[in-house]
């Protein structure tokens, strides 16, 4: 009971920040000082993504959280060090802390916000089609997730910089075949392991990894609108209508409270 009011209180505190900080980027208005929201704005959701997976799935769940943790940072910091496999990159300092001083710690948590999202987005959307398209469907899912926000990461807000460029926004080909394949492995893992519980069949609601994953895609989509990164931007907004079509043929209504969204 007591894990459900914190839950809730931290869950209404990130939408309320979350309503902040839309117009704040969007226009530009974040004060001096403020650019360590940056990193809360991931590492909040991301943390409650990994509580609900280990709600949901007890000591699997803590399994399937360190593995996208753990597994997203040692490739990230490869992808530093070597340039392999997204390409040159450097962060920038915005986002702090840093783990031994090469990535931000508020990566694996955004790889905790994205990989269970997808994951949960394609089972849903596509509740009949069996475990590998479900897993393809959310690795997919992962890669249009990143097509949305590398703009606004790289061009607006710097968390980045890629030093070799490519076709797509400038960044190169090859960070958007490495996130697919990452959250191909990561989704792989976490359907896995949930196969080995009761839990896992989907419940025909909305829930928290989901609203997570369409919060944070409306919220860059709205930041590319507004930065003139417009085909990010259409992107953004082709698939929040067609996941909400999706949702609505579906019948499944959007939720707000948060004992509503962690129902199994």
């Amino acid at each position: 009971m007591a894990s459900l009011r914190v839950g809730h209180w931290v869950w209404v505190g990130y939408l309320f920040v979350w309503a902040w900080s839309v117009p704040l980027l969007a226009f530009d208005l974040v004060p001096a000082g403020g650019e360590f929201m940056a990193t809360v704005m991931l590492v909040v959701p991301g943390g409650l993504t990994a509580w609900w997976l280990i709600q949901r799935y007890g000591k699997l769940g803590w399994l399937s959280s360190i593995i996208i943790a753990v597994g997203s940072w040692l490739t990230e910091h490869l992808g530093v060090t070597t340039g392999w496999p997204f390409g040159a990159y450097q962060y920038n300092g915005v986002l702090l802390p840093e783990i031994v001083g090469v990535v931000p710690l508020a990566i694996p948590f955004a790889w905790l916000l994205v990989v269970p999202g997808a994951l949960e987005l394609s089972r849903m959307l596509m509740p009949k089609v069996g475990f590998w398209p479900t897993v393809l469907g959310a690795a997919s899912l992962a890669m249009l997730f990143d097509l949305v926000i590398e703009p606004v990461a790289v061009y607006v807000n710097r968390y980045w910089t890629w030093l070799e460029t490519g076709p797509m926004f400038g960044i190169p080909t090859a960070n958007f075949v490495a996130w697919w394949g990452l959250a191909f492995i990561l989704a792989l893992a976490t359907e896995m392991l949930g196969q080995r519980t009761n839990n896992l069949p989907q419940s025909p609601k909305l829930n928290l990894p989901i609203a997570i994953y369409l919060l944070n895609l409306a919220l860059f989509t709205i930041v590319n609108l507004t930065h003139q990164q417009l085909a990010a931007g259409a992107l953004g907004l082709l698939l929040l209508a067609g996941f909400g079509w999706r949702l609505h043929q579906r019948q499944i209504g959007w939720h707000w409270r948060y004992d509503q969204l962690i129902q199994q």
